[in-house]
């Protein structure tokens, strides 16, 4: 087992806590970045990136929904 879902749950929630229920323009993060798909994937990537190494996981990508058939991902090129 590489990490617990538990364990997995917790960094996503700690890492999407900023923009739940926000206006993402205000949000600190998109301030000079426009909240699309494409760029909050990045940014979800970068904040859950550091969370998961902690624990001794390299994260592969992420992934953000618009609807159930678009969708952004992100990811790092390998060896990164």
């Amino acid at each position: 087992m590489l990490l617990d879902f538990d364990e997995a749950k917790g960094a996503l929630e700690e890492a999407l806590k900023p923009y739940d229920h926000s206006y993402l323009n205000e949000v600190e993060s998109f301030t000079e970045l426009a909240p699309t798909a494409e760029n909050v994937a990045r940014v979800v990537f970068e904040a859950l990136k550091s969370k998961v190494k902690l624990k001794g996981v390299k994260l592969n990508s992420v992934r953000v929904w618009e609807s159930p058939s678009t969708m952004a991902s992100y990811s790092e090129i390998q060896g990164e």
